[in-house]
C-alpha cells in the first residue's frame, strides 16, 4: 500500500505547500499551515460540480442588457433589525455567513428565523451538527417558541445533508459549517479543505434550488472567522454578531453584502425569551449618560443607512510610568494617538506625562473619522475637569494640521440630534452652514480644533473654568507655604547667624549651603581686608572688612555684624575652632586679650564672654 502524501494548506488563503512553512508566501500569515492527508480520487468518479458544469457549459454568452431579470422579491425573516442589516430581507438563493463569539446568540437568532419562516407558511430545515434534535427542542421550549413547522436533522456528512435537502425546502440553516465533512476528502471536520469543499457543495445547492442558505461560522482566538479566506469570498453576505457577555446588548453588523448596504448594524437585546430588537438604539446608548461629568461627549455617527447617537468617554490622569498609556475601547487606537498629538501641538495641551483612556459607552464601536472632534473634546474636558454642555453634540474630522474637516451626510446627523433632544451642534463651519438644520437647533461652526476651546465657542458648562486658548493649559498651582522653621514675615535676628530656611541679613556671610541674601554690599567685588576671618572652605561674603594695618579702638563696643577682634586668644581651655584661620598680617590694636576674671569688657558678648563676632558674620553695610 502506497504511503499517503501529506500536504500543508494555509488556513487563511488556501495556498498549498509540500513542506511546512512558518510564513505563507501568498498572504504573509504566520503559523497558518495545517497538515492534510492527500487522497487520490479515481479518474472515473465525477466531480461534485460536474452536473452543474455540464448544464451550464452549452450556454452562449449574451449581452448583459438582454439577460432576463431575476426574481427580486425578498423573503422577510420576521425580525425587523435583521431585515435592515440584510437590506430588506433574504434573497432567494443567497448564502449568508453568520459568525460571532461562542454564546453570543447565533443559534438563538437562527432558531427565531426558522420560527418566523414557519409562521409565514414556509418550510425551514435546520441542520444541526453541534446539537442533537432533543437539545434543539429544549432550546426552543426555553425561548417559548412555537416549534410546529420547523424541521430538524442532526447530520454532519454533506452527502446526507444534500439528500435530505433535495426534498425541497424554502430555507436551509446549517449550524455550523465547521462541523460538516465529506467522507472522500482527507482530514477531519473543520480543516481548511473540508470547510472549502463543504461550503462549495452547500452553495451549489442553494444556487440550484433558490432557497436562502444560512451558514454558522466559528471564529478563532484572534477574532477572525475560522477556515480559509475562500469561505468569505464564496458567500454573498457576511454578518458578525457582537456583544459582551456581561451586557444584554447584541449588535449585528454586516461586513459584506452583495445585495444590500455594508456596515449596516442591527441592535438586539438578549432576554429570557430570545433576542428582541431595539427600535431606538440612540436612546439605549445614551440611557446611562452621566450629566455634568467631565470627559463625556456625544456624537452622531452613521452606521449603514441610519445615524446613531453615541457617547464617548475620556479619562486623563497623571501617569507614573515612563511611557504613558493610550488605551481605547470601541475606538481606533491609532486614531486616538493621532488626536493626542494634534492636541499637544495645536492646542498646547500637555499630555506627554498623562495616561489617556477612551471608551465608547454601551459596548458600541466607532470607526468613522467624523467622531474625531468629539474624542478631542472629551479628552480636553477630562484634562481640565470641566464638563461640556449636556445638550451639545459634536462631530467633525480633525486633520494633522489642526483643521476640522467635513463629516458627510450632515442633514441626517442633525435630524437625529434634534430627535434625541439636543439643541446645540458643534462641527465644521462650512458644512453646518450648507446643511438643512431642524428648527430650534443652534449650530456652532469651527474651522480649527483650537477654536473649539476658545471663549467664543461656549461649549463648556462652567464658562469660568473654560480652558483659555494660547497654551495656558496648567491649572493654577497652590500658593507657596512659608519657609521651614520661619513664621510668615519673620526675618533673622540681627547679630546671629541665619538659620535654615531664613534669608541672611545684608552684609552677612551665609552659612555653608545657604544662598546669600538679596542685599549686596556696595563695595562687593573688592578684595576683603586682612582682618576678615572666614571658615575653611567658606566663600568670602560681600561685606567689606577692616583695612589692612588698621587697629580697632580699645573702648569701642563690638556691635553685631562687626568684624572679629585682632589677635584674640582662646580662653578657658578652649582651642581654636576647627576650620578657622588665624590672620597674621594684621597689626594688633591697643585692646588687651580678655581675662577670665574680667566681667565684661568692650568687644565681648554679654552672654558668652567671648569676642564678637562669631565666625561667618560680616560688617554691617
Amino acid at each position: 500500500m502506497a504511503k499517503p502524501k501529506i500536504r500543508y494548506i494555509c488556513r487563511e488563503c488556501g495556498w498549498q505547500s509540500p513542506v511546512p512553512l512558518g510564513k505563507c508566501p501568498s498572504c504573509q500569515a504566520w503559523d497558518s499551515f495545517d497538515a492534510e492527508e492527500e487522497i487520490a480520487v479515481p479518474k472515473s468518479s465525477s466531480s461534485r460540480l460536474s452536473s452543474f458544469s455540464t448544464r451550464t457549459s452549452n450556454r452562449k454568452a449574451v449581452p448583459l442588457s438582454e439577460v432576463p431579470p431575476a426574481e427580486t422579491a425578498r423573503i422577510p425573516t420576521g425580525i425587523g433589525e435583521l431585515d435592515r442589516v440584510l437590506g430588506g430581507g433574504q434573497v432567494p438563493g443567497g448564502v449568508t455567513l453568520l459568525s460571532g463569539e461562542p454564546g453570543v446568540g447565533k443559534s438563538t437568532l437562527l432558531l427565531q428565523v426558522a420560527r418566523g419562516a414557519a409562521a409565514a407558511g414556509k418550510r425551514p430545515l435546520y441542520v444541526s451538527g453541534e446539537e442533537s434534535a432533543a437539545q434543539l427542542r429544549l432550546r426552543g421550549e426555553r425561548l417559548g417558541l412555537d416549534l410546529s413547522g420547523i424541521f430538524v436533522t442532526a447530520e454532519c456528512e454533506i452527502p446526507r445533508v444534500l439528500e435530505c435537502a433535495s426534498e425541497g425546502w424554502d430555507i436551509l440553516i446549517v449550524d455550523s459549517v465547521q462541523t460538516m465533512r465529506l467522507p472522500e476528502m482527507g482530514g477531519v471536520a473543520g480543516s481548511p479543505s473540508q470547510i472549502r469543499e463543504s461550503s462549495s457543495a452547500l452553495t451549489q445547492l442553494a444556487k440550484e434550488t433558490g432557497a436562502p442558505l444560512w451558514l454558522v461560522g466559528h471564529i478563532t482566538k484572534e477574532g477572525s472567522i475560522a477556515g480559509p479566506k475562500l469561505l468569505e469570498h464564496l458567500v454573498d453576505t457576511v454578518l458578525y454578531f457582537e456583544g459582551e457577555r456581561d451586557r444584554p446588548v447584541r449588535i449585528l453588523r454586516s461586513f459584506k453584502n452583495r445585495f444590500g448596504p455594508v456596515n449596516e448594524v442591527g441592535v438586539f437585546e438578549m432576554t429570557g425569551t430570545g433576542l428582541s430588537e431595539i427600535l431606538n438604539p440612540s436612546a439605549l446608548f445614551l440611557a446611562e449618560r452621566p450629566r455634568g461629568a467631565a470627559g463625556s461627549s456625544v456624537t452622531p455617527v452613521i452606521e449603514g443607512r441610519r445615524p446613531l447617537m453615541m457617547e464617548i468617554q475620556a479619562l486623563v490622569s497623571p501617569s507614573p510610568l515612563a511611557m504613558p498609556r493610550r488605551q481605547t475601547l470601541g475606538a481606533d487606537p491609532s486614531r486616538v494617538s493621532l488626536l493626542t498629538a494634534v492636541l499637544e501641538k495645536k492646542v498646547k495641551l500637555k499630555l506627554f506625562d498623562r495616561d489617556v483612556f477612551v471608551n465608547v459607552a454601551g459596548g458600541a464601536r466607532i470607526s468613522e473619522p467624523a467622531a474625531d472632534l468629539a474624542i478631542s473634546a472629551a479628552i480636553v474636558s477630562s484634562w481640565f475637569e470641566s464638563p461640556l454642555l449636556p445638550d451639545l453634540a459634536i462631530l467633525g474630522e480633525v486633520g494633522l494640521a489642526g483643521e476640522v474637516r467635513r463629516a458627510g451626510r450632515m442633514s441626517e446627523r442633525l435630524a437625529e440630534c434634534a430627535r434625541m433632544g439636543f439643541t446645540r451642534v458643534c462641527g465644521p463651519a462650512d458644512e453646518l452652514e450648507d446643511a438643512k438644520k431642524p428648527r430650534g437647533l443652534k449650530a456652532i461652526g469651527v474651522s480649527r480644533v483650537s477654536d473649539l476651546f476658545g471663549p467664543q465657542s461656549g461649549i463648556f458648562l462652567n464658562q469660568s473654568a473654560q480652558p483659555a486658548p494660547g497654551g495656558r493649559t496648567a491649572p493654577p498651582r497652590p500658593a507657596a507655604s512659608p519657609q521651614a522653621g520661619k513664621a510668615p514675615g519673620q526675618g533673622p535676628v540681627p547679630g546671629k547667624p541665619a538659620q535654615a530656611g531664613q534669608t541672611p541679613l545684608p552684609g552677612k556671610l551665609p552659612q555653608a549651603g545657604q544662598a546669600p541674601g538679596p542685599a549686596k554690599d556696595p563695595q562687593a567685588g573688592r578684595a576683603p581686608g586682612p582682618a576678615k576671618d572666614t571658615q575653611a572652605g567658606q566663600a568670602q561674603g560681600p561685606a567689606k572688612g577692616p583695612q589692612a594695618g588698621q587697629a580697632q579702638g580699645p573702648a569701642k563696643p563690638q556691635q553685631a555684624g562687626l568684624g572679629p577682634e585682632p589677635a584674640k586668644d582662646p580662653q578657658e581651655g578652649q582651642g581654636q575652632e576647627p576650620g578657622k584661620a588665624t590672620r597674621t598680617d594684621q597689626t594688633p590694636g591697643p585692646a588687651k586679650a580678655p581675662k577670665e576674671s574680667q566681667e565684661q569688657e568692650p568687644g565681648k558678648d554679654p552672654q558668652t564672654g567671648q569676642g564678637q563676632p562669631q565666625t561667618g558674620q560680616g560688617q554691617e553695610p
